[in-house]
């Protein structure tokens, strides 16, 4: 049985997107939060390899 903490996979929805139970307890605006800081952290990383 997952932990509350755990994100269950559902692929039946976009990929991509936090998933419902997510957003329901208040985790979505961190979760898109986060994924936008990696982003940029990783465009910041190619840009000085390439």
């Amino acid at each position: 049985m997952p932990s509350s903490s755990t994100t269950i996979i559902n692929p039946s929805r976009e990929p991509g997107q936090p998933a419902p139970a997510d957003i329901y307890q208040g985790r979505g605006a961190k979760i898109l939060k986060m994924r936008e800081e990696i982003k940029k952290q990783t465009i910041r990383k190619r840009m000085l390899q390439y």
